[in-house]
């Protein structure tokens, strides 16, 4: 009986932090959304253009 007590508990614990992290995991999600919203936003704002390729950029890291 105690080790059917015991694995009802941990069961149940283990439901109860799927449960949350779950939510936790989907609003970490769309916080991650609207920072990169606002990045799209600012770079059409500013008129952001691609990065000049390597050869033209002496601070780009060399290609291995």
């Amino acid at each position: 009986m105690k080790h059917l007590r015991i694995i009802a508990l941990l069961s149940a614990s283990l439901g109860l932090a799927l449960s949350t992290s779950c939510s936790t995991t989907r609003g970490f999600g769309q916080d991650l959304q609207k920072v990169g919203d606002r990045i799209e936003n600012r770079a059409e704002a500013t008129g952001g253009t691609a990065p000049a390729p390597a050869a033209s950029n002496p601070a780009a890291p060399a290609a291995y």
